[in-house]
């Protein structure tokens, strides 16, 4: 994954976006393998990402990237 995928996920999941989605534990995202396609809040209720619908997600608490 492009640095540059990271650093946008990043922004999107800890900015304005955020405000509205503070209950949220994961920011799941899509990629075309340049820029981000989708994202969306993941609640704890809704599971764990998966990679039948994410190419990656961040950990709210900790800011960590994974690939799934």
């Amino acid at each position: 994954m492009k640095k540059e995928i990271k650093k946008e996920a990043l922004q999107i999941a800890g900015g304005l976006y955020r405000m509205n989605a503070i209950t949220a534990m994961w920011y799941g995202f899509c990629h075309n393998g340049d820029s981000l396609v989708t994202g969306e809040f993941i609640y704890l209720s809704e599971g764990e990402p998966t990679k039948d619908y994410f190419d990656g997600y961040i950990d709210l608490k900790t800011k960590e990237i994974f690939e799934l």
